[in-house]
């Protein structure tokens, strides 16, 4: 009777040590595993924001950004942008320093460093993006909370974009004696008696 007794006790304790043991695996590795699936699901969206798929970045948008723009919006607000300021050289890199989990609040946050060259001068900047955990046509995954600083950094919601070119004025050119040898225009040089 006592050796039944031991041996059920034993089967008892190793059963309750592996479970124990599940428990804790899982949650040392639970949080680290939702940092690999944001981190994959970023890294996507910046692929394709790198190759200007404007419409597919947007099928990866969280419920909230999506309530806040409609697709043709979004499309639309990246294109005229990128085009007006002539964006070539895109290149948006995901900085993930260490092992990502998800906050207090169940998001998770990434850096990123954006850089494109324009017409004029090139943009740099460090954005940070913020992606949540959401259930969208039946699959679950990590969704980005856009918002429009990650088009420039101070850009808001209503906010537009203009870009202008002037072209530039030339300048006078004189002598040593301070006469005009060259000048704006010619209805100048015809008041100055040139």
């Amino acid at each position: 009777m006592k050796k039944a007794w031991f041996c059920f006790w034993s089967v008892f304790l190793v059963i309750l040590s592996g479970f124990f043991f599940l428990i804790w695996d899982y949650w040392q590795q639970g949080p680290k595993q939702e940092g690999e699936m944001a981190k994959a699901a970023f890294t996507a969206y910046t692929a394709k924001w790198k190759q200007q798929q404007f419409s597919d970045m947007y099928e990866q948008l969280s419920l909230d950004a999506k309530a806040k723009v409609s697709k043709e919006e979004f499309v639309s607000r990246y294109e005229n942008i990128y085009s007006g300021i002539e964006a070539t050289h895109i290149s948006v890199e995901p900085l993930y320093n260490e092992d990502v989990v998800p906050g207090e609040d169940g998001k998770i946050s990434f850096h990123y460093r954006l850089s494109v060259q324009t017409f004029g001068e090139p943009i740099s900047f460090t954005g940070k993006a913020i992606l949540v955990k959401e259930t969208q046509n039946d699959k679950q995954d990590w969704y980005i909370n856009w918002n429009p600083s990650f088009l420039l950094p101070e850009l808001e919601h209503g906010d537009k974009l203009r870009v202008n070119t002037f072209r530039p004025k030339r300048g006078e050119v004189l002598d040593r004696a301070g006469r005009r040898v060259a000048v704006t225009s010619r209805k100048a040089a015809a008041n100055q008696g040139l």
